[in-house]
């Protein structure tokens, strides 16, 4: 059996072979350094190494969904986690960001059939910015190794 962690089932298999790749964003890079290193650690200790694992940057939360189409393309990526941290302002942009970047994450999520991972932060404040900051990193590589240890799953199903 496996490991449950945040209401979600591990299984102790060997994740060698996955190919990984996480999109941070630069914008609020206090926030999104910390969620990053968490989570490259909690990846490293289910069995995913670095070099399993390539970091790409871009400026900010509306660029990601772009990133990930672009990796989604070449088809040598099995799983993909998205970070940024959008704090409220005080004009409708917080809403576009966060809605727009979530919008399109999943978009490429479903039309690309890889799993992605919404780990952009929208908080109120630089007190939430913090909190979560320090403790989602790890929840939101849980979440990614779950989904792709359920695609594969399913990808072997489909085989047999």
């Amino acid at each position: 059996m496996g490991q449950s962690v945040d209401g979600l089932e591990l299984s102790n298999i060997d994740r060698s072979s996955y190919r990984l790749r996480i999109i941070c964003s630069l914008f609020n890079e206090k926030y999104t350094n910390r969620l990053l290193a968490d989570s490259c650690s909690e990846l490293k200790f289910y069995g995913i190494d670095n070099p399993q694992v390539k970091i790409t940057k871009v400026p900010g939360a509306l660029e990601i969904p772009f990133a990930i189409s672009k990796i989604s393309v070449y088809g040598n990526c099995d799983g993909i986690l998205a970070l940024g941290c959008i704090l409220r302002g005080e004009t409708y942009h917080f809403e576009v960001v966060a809605n727009e970047s979530a919008r399109g994450i999943q978009e490429v999520s479903c039309n690309k059939n890889i799993p992605c991972i919404n780990g952009v932060l929208t908080v109120e404040n630089e007190t939430q910015a913090f909190e979560r900051s320090v403790s989602k990193g790890r929840s939101f590589a849980k979440a990614l190794i779950y989904m792709v240890d359920l695609s594969k799953s399913l990808e072997k199903e489909r085989k047999e």
